[in-house]
């Protein structure tokens, strides 16, 4: 009785031994010769991080407000944006009690204070969001 016992064991150990070896993760390629594939956008946001620079924060972003009210009005106002200036980013948020509509998103005031002018032009209560400090 001991004895088969004994050599359930072994099969076992052996059994695991076995299949322990055969589904190893590793594989048996070199490193010098193996190919890490990488996505082209990953490469894009890298490039994009390295040009930022290591003190810019993406919190400091101005934008320029356009419309607060409430959700009939705000959302008829964003129609119109996308419908008149395709090549503007619109943006509604909702900040309570009222929705708001924003354009564009800029590192610099500079930058903001440029494209309201051009965004006065439609909308003359528009006006610069200073970013979260």
């Amino acid at each position: 009785m001991r004895i088969l016992r004994m050599k359930t064991f072994y099969y076992i150990l052996f059994g695991t031994a076995l299949s322990t070896q055969l589904c190893t993760a590793q594989d048996s390629i070199p490193e010098s010769k193996k190919i890490i594939e990488q996505s082209p956008v990953i490469e894009k946001l890298i490039t994009l991080k390295k040009s930022i620079g290591p003190n810019e924060s993406f919190d400091k972003i101005y934008t320029v407000q356009i419309f607060s009210g409430n959700k009939p009005n705000a959302l008829e106002t964003l129609k119109e944006v996308r419908e008149n200036h395709p090549e503007w980013i619109v943006d509604m948020y909702y900040e309570y009690p009222n929705y708001k509509i924003k354009i564009g998103k800029y590192r610099k005031r500079l930058e903001a204070d440029k494209e309201l002018t051009a965004i006065k032009e439609f909308y003359p209560n528009a006006f610069v969001i200073n970013p979260k400090q």
